[in-house]
């Protein structure tokens, strides 16, 4: 017993834990998180390890110098999120015991809310680019009104090829048609009106993340301030922003 309750405690000591969490975390939202185990003892590796981290834990069977295992993790609230120590748990070398550890580690993160799709905005954000949110560009494209006729390339769909243009000059000949541009849609942030705030949050973060990742061009305007959704840095900053309301 004495030698089992040695080498028990022996296994659990000498190591250090990282976590790593990905660069954005959403309330109520599972997101991947690296836990990492390093072995700093010189000869012996570490066996059956269990580090729990909250509402998670991973098994590390065998740890000879370094181990890295991704898991899911979720977080219930918005906001700022500290974790400064882990649990470390092993029923090595025989299961009569538990022993544990406790370590600590560094990670500070804000949690955005927890986005939920909105009707109500995405319908008005949808209704503005489809209504009024198409305007003709001069720059070539696909879509708008045909801006010259060129002489046809291999590459452009069959589609495109004006017929009587071709029939008159005796060779093909294609439509250059220009873009169609959206709309940009400036929504007030303060003008939004919800049941409660949390309800309002999630919704602005749904749309922003769906209009960043679309050919909507949207903008937040919170309080004084502007921001550019498709921009990373300025939607990271509104989300910022809005998570420690």
């Amino acid at each position: 017993m004495a030698l089992s309750g040695f080498i028990g405690r022996r296994n659990i000591q000498g190591i250090k834990v990282e976590i790593e969490f990905p660069p954005e975390v959403y309330a109520n939202t599972d997101f991947p998180i690296k836990i990492k185990v390093k072995n700093r003892k010189k000869f012996l590796p570490t066996f059956l390890l269990r580090v729990y981290i909250e509402n998670a834990s991973v098994l590390f069977l065998l740890v000879e110098k370094e181990e890295e295992i991704t898991t899911n993790f979720k977080i219930d609230k918005r906001g700022s999120f500290k974790l400064d120590k882990v649990n470390v748990c092993s029923v090595f070398p025989f299961s009569f015991f538990i022993r544990c550890q406790t370590y600590k580690v560094d990670v500070e993160k804000t949690v955005f809310p927890q986005p939920k799709r909105c009707d109500l905005l995405e319908k008005l954000i949808d209704s503005i680019s489809k209504k009024k949110g198409e305007k003709i560009t001069d720059k070539p494209g696909y879509e708008g009104d045909i801006i010259s006729i060129k002489d046809y390339t291999a590459s452009t769909p069959m589609k495109f090829i004006h017929w009587k243009a071709s029939a008159k000059t005796d060779s093909l000949k294609e439509k250059e048609l220009s873009q169609t541009g959206s709309t940009p849609i400036i929504v007030d942030f303060d003008k939004l009106s919800y049941k409660n705030l949390e309800e309002k949050l999630s919704c602005i973060t749904y749309t922003v993340l769906k209009a960043s990742n679309s050919d909507i061009e949207l903008y937040i305007k919170y309080k004084t301030d502007i921001f550019y959704t498709k921009d990373k840095n300025q939607r990271l900053r509104f989300l910022n922003i809005i998570a420690n309301l």
